[in-house]
């Protein structure tokens, strides 16, 4: 992929090219191949390309950089940012536009002259003849984009539909800064790297936050969907796109599982042009699974894919990695992950996501991009099916109590298995607040981990990322869409980009998420009528895709229980390094801050050591993960 970064002074204060290359220096790892900056100005309508930052004739109050991880046309002639030839347009562009190519004729034939042979001087021209909403209208990929218009005295930063590529802002006066990470913000002096104390309460409960929230003071980013329009003036934040979900096409879940899967070949199709080499990242889940079945059809010599493999097999699915291996026939690499590593690197981690690393299997997506980075320089994931078509259990948990929701109130009077009862379903409470409650991980110790935490507030926030339309299961499919996901591919963007590798979830490709909400909600997820189903999912999520896993793996392979991209968190929390690291580190690290309570964590901890089987081991390294962001990034205000 690449790295955007950019200043703007609304006061006509010139840019300080040498401030801005080395706001881009800080994310050369997402663009090693090339890096150019241009710099423009409202005023005299002028755009020009800077090649010294130190020539002080450079009148220009706006400024733009790019490092390049070169994808499509390798050559000179994709270099970015790009100047359309009328020199009105430049465009900045991080990403990849599945479909641009359809439109180039038609370009053509309007006049436009092509120099390259990239995606992105196709979207210069499809926006000089369409405008900015039309052309987000059109376009299907994944992308964080930077475009200037000259003529009407605009700025657009852009990010994709589903939040795929990252896009940061951040405003001081009268100069803005934009960047895809946070950390090439340390470089310019204007930038104060403080807490946002109030978007601590959504992280504690959450492990991340949510639309256009940061942990940094004043750091905003672009919510997934929505473009941020720049003027002298102001700027307005807009939305572009989201799921239809009033229309319905009931044809049958046969026909329809034979039409997504059609749906799913064209997307793996469209995603591996590149001129460089693809791999696929294989965990063993039906959802990589099924990407790299349908990705080896299309390779006519050796396919690579990449898999983690923790040394506690309790959490291994090696062995349905093997079935996926014995099927498609790659050139399979296993890794293996360790504790060791796993301890050695989450510093290095917490550095490229600019975020605390809550979620576990963080450092398995990094250290498989280590290894995969020797091989291929884009790799395909199968991250956002879960979310798109009802696949976690939370989901079946909603829509079973959806469903049973009268047997469930009358079974919670019962003694003994109603008080389960009422702490598993929460029946009195709202549907949209029940999915906000079961989706956070630390909600039942949040009070303790933190006296003031604010709960209502929390919930009033969330309530927010629901759609206005479309039935209970959409609603909830599209809040996870907004929320979690959103996290889950800054994780594996960070990670992958860390060692200039791209990544590419087919599974988010518009045209199947467009396909999914356009049919009935049961085709995907449903509750069972058998009450005694309460806790087996694994037949009711994900439905119409398991139809389609079923055509080429076992029955025992598609509906066993769900394991996630499962982590031994314990063993790396009570790993001696770690041990000691948190001890002597996050604990009193945690303690001087004064934010969360420090012996009600300490305690947990020591709890926790002698019970490798207890619950509590995500919700207290949420908080442990924090405190090393917080020692880097806010007090020793990381500039590497």
């Amino acid at each position: 992929m690449c790295g955007i970064v950019g200043i703007f002074n609304r006061n006509n204060q010139p840019v300080d090219f040498h401030i801005l290359r080395r706001m881009s220096d800080t994310q050369r790892h997402r663009g090693p191949d090339d890096q150019s900056f241009v710099g423009f100005s409202f005023a005299e309508r002028n755009v020009v390309r800077v090649h010294d930052e130190e020539d002080k004739n450079i009148a220009c109050h706006g400024g733009v950089g790019f490092n390049r991880l070169s994808i499509l046309d390798l050559s000179v002639n994709g270099r970015q940012p790009m100047i359309s030839r009328n020199r009105q347009v430049t465009i900045a562009y991080n990403g990849e536009t599945y479909n641009a190519f359809k439109f180039r004729k038609n370009l053509e034939e309007k006049g436009h002259f092509f120099q390259s042979n990239s995606d992105t001087e196709i979207l210069l021209y499809l926006y000089q003849e369409q405008g900015i909403k039309k052309l987000l209208e059109l376009i299907n990929g994944m992308f964080a984009l930077c475009i200037v218009d000259l003529t009407l005295g605009k700025m657009f930063l852009v990010r994709d539909h589903a939040g795929i590529k990252p896009l940061y802002w951040y405003k001081s006066g009268s100069t803005i800064l934009f960047a895809s990470e946070i950390k090439a913000f340390y470089k310019h002096p204007i930038f104060a790297a403080e807490l946002n104390p109030e978007n601590v309460d959504e992280y504690a409960l959450l492990g991340y936050t949510a639309y256009d929230r940061t942990l940094f003071k004043g750091v905003h980013q672009i919510p997934p969907a929505h473009f941020m329009e720049f003027t002298m003036e102001g700027q307005e934040l807009k939305r572009y796109w989201e799921p239809a979900l009033s229309v319905k096409n009931a044809s049958g879940t046969r026909a329809t599982a034979s039409a997504l899967e059609s749906v799913l070949k064209d997307a793996m199709q469209s995603q591996l042009r590149s001129d460089v080499k693809v791999g696929c990242q294989l965990s063993g889940g039906i959802d990589s699974s099924l990407v790299t079945t349908f990705a080896r059809r299309y390779f006519s010599d050796g396919m690579n894919t990449f898999s983690v493999i923790p040394e506690n097999r309790k959490f291994s699915e090696e062995e349905y990695i093997d079935q996926v291996i014995e099927k498609t026939q790659p050139d399979a690499h296993k890794i293996k992950i360790t504790p060791k590593y796993w301890v050695d690197n989450i510093c290095a981690a917490t550095y490229h996501l600019d975020a605390p690393v809550s979620f576990a299997h963080t450092l398995a997506i990094k250290k498989l991009a280590e290894e995969a980075s020797g091989y291929v320089k884009v790799l395909l994931s199968g991250e956002g099916a879960d979310e798109v078509m009802g696949g976690y259990p939370e989901f079946y948990r909603h829509a079973y109590r959806q469903r049973h929701l009268a047997r469930i109130l009358l079974g919670s009077k019962i003694p003994i298995i109603g008080k389960k009862t009422k702490k598993y379903f929460l029946p009195r409470m709202d549907e949209s607040d029940f999915f906000i409650r079961v989706r956070s991980v630390s909600y039942k110790y949040g009070h303790l981990v933190k006296a003031d935490i604010n709960a209502a507030a929390f919930f009033a926030q969330h309530r927010e990322l629901f759609p206005v339309s479309g039935d209970s299961s959409e609603k909830i499919r599209v809040y996870d869409m907004r929320g979690r996901l959103v996290h889950l591919l800054a994780m594996q963007d960070r990670m992958t980009m860390a060692h200039s590798v791209e990544n590419r979830v087919p599974f988010l490709d518009r045209n199947i998420i467009d396909f999914v909400f356009s049919k009935p909600s049961e085709y995907f997820l449903r509750a069972s009528y058998n009450p005694k189903d309460a806790k087996s999912p694994n037949r009711y999520t994900k439905i119409l895709l398991k139809k389609v896993a079923s055509k080429y793996y076992s029955k025992d392979f598609v509906y066993r229980k769900k394991m996630g991209f499962g982590q031994p968190l314990y063993d790396y929390l009570v790993f001696p390094q770690m041990k000691e690291m948190i001890h002597d580190q996050i604990l009193p690290g945690i303690k001087n801050r004064e934010l969360f309570n420090h012996d009600f964590l300490s305690a947990s901890y020591k709890k926790m050591e002698g019970q490798p089987h207890g619950r509590n081991k995500h919700w207290l390294w949420f908080i442990f993960a924090f405190e090393l962001w917080a020692q880097m990034f806010l007090d020793r205000k990381v500039s590497a």
